[in-house]
């Protein structure tokens, strides 16, 4: 076994374009970084995980390499070729915008939140259907406040009512007061259940997504 090389970093800022553009293009870089973030992994076993085929993830493995984006770790020597180990070379990457072209910040988050969404909404999909059959998409003005949301068609109990996912979209007009507090208080709320992670018994596995924006009206 070949030593190590050296060691990765906690944070690491990215400084020049053809690195930013390797860590800009959302899902892909996602399903790549993934089994190296915080581990070790050789190609062949992180290939596994993520259902990549092996060709494809090596020759990214390479290309995030000699960028700097991952470090070789150790490496088993055996018959035939060796096996090399990578991690990720920080647990934290930041990229400024402003060193990637063509692609606006609205472009950009989407291309980051691209995965993370479609995985919500599948799931919330699934959960969903074994709460009911029957469903029916619901748009509605109520104290003109506009809803935007899924509800079952059938009679469903309150209590069970309350398995569904969340999904639901609320356009407020608000004082900026209550905003900030909003804002505050949606926060904390995270940071509660961030500090309960992991915590207790006959855990589940959820996704929490929080989201606010102020609405340019001109668009």
């Amino acid at each position: 076994m070949l030593p190590l090389e050296p060691s990765w970093q906690k944070t690491m800022v990215i400084r020049d374009e053809k690195t930013a553009e390797l860590l800009a293009q959302g899902t892909h870089t996602i399903n790549i970084l993934a089994p190296f973030l915080g581990r070790e992994n050789s190609t062949k076993a992180a290939a596994d995980e993520t259902g990549i085929k092996l060709n494809v993830l090596a020759y990214w493995v390479h290309k995030f390499f000699d960028a700097g984006i991952l470090i070789r770790t150790r490496t088993l020597k055996r018959r035939g070729r060796p096996v090399h180990f990578y991690r990720a070379a920080a647990d934290e990457f930041f990229v400024p915008v402003n060193l990637i072209a063509n692609a606006s910040d609205a472009e950009l988050l989407a291309r980051v939140q691209q995965q993370e969404y479609e995985a919500f909404t599948r799931n919330a999909a699934l959960q969903g259907r074994k709460l009911s059959q029957q469903w029916c998409l619901h748009y509605c003005m109520v104290d003109g406040l506009q809803r935007w949301t899924m509800l079952p068609l059938e009679d469903i109990p309150p209590e069970r009512l309350l398995e569904r996912p969340l999904h639901d979209w609320l356009h407020l007009d608000l004082s900026e007061d209550t905003v900030k507090s909003l804002r505050q208080e949606l926060w904390a709320l995270m940071t509660k259940y961030q500090a309960l992670n992991g915590q207790g018994s006959r855990r589940k596995r959820i996704t929490l997504h929080l989201g606010l924006a102020e609405m340019n009206r001109e668009m």
